[in-house]
């Protein structure tokens, strides 16, 4: 009897960590952050957003910022996603069907979260996206984009590498 309560103990253990999951999804709809690991610090990345700054720097001190694609609940989104600890976090994601870069481009159906803000859905955006050739994306912005008590300022940026 023991040894089937062990083997019990055991697959229920294995299924608690199998279902685990470290990345982030604040609700329906809301696109997964894969997380910010030492695979996504690279000195080429950098941000300029809403007063949020980094110019880049070696890996051990580099930018978190990625360029991200995947599905939820049947749908694809693209976005882009960069932190610094606990002090800066945004996210910016639009359903997509192709993974798309050019400019000027107008992009509708963009969610954009900065920080604690309220969040802003369903808006469009004018941005430019730029293919940098060593897998990182550049995303710039055409416009003025107000979010709280943040601006996002025309000419403000990330550079994320490709995730």
């Amino acid at each position: 009897m023991k040894k089937i309560f062990f083997y019990i103990l055991i697959l229920s253990g294995s299924l608690m960590t199998a279902c685990t999951e470290s990345s982030d999804n604040n609700g329906a709809g809301d696109y997964i952050n894969p997380g910010f690991t030492a695979k996504d610090v690279l000195a080429t990345k950098n941000y300029n957003i809403g007063g949020f700054v980094w110019n880049g720097g070696t890996a051990s001190t580099g930018c978190q910022a990625i360029a991200y694609s995947g599905k939820v609940s049947g749908t694809t989104y693209m976005g882009f996603a960069a932190k610094n600890g606990t002090s800066f976090n945004f996210k910016i994601y639009w359903p997509y069907t192709s993974f798309t870069s050019g400019t000027p481009l107008s992009i509708t159906g963009c969610t954009i979260k900065l920080n604690d803000e309220t969040p802003l859905t369903n808006q469009t955006i004018n941005v430019t996206i730029t293919d940098e050739s060593d897998d990182t994306y550049t995303l710039i912005f055409n416009s003025n984009i107000t979010i709280g008590s943040y601006t996002i300022s025309s000419g403000n940026f990330i550079r994320g590498q490709l995730y």
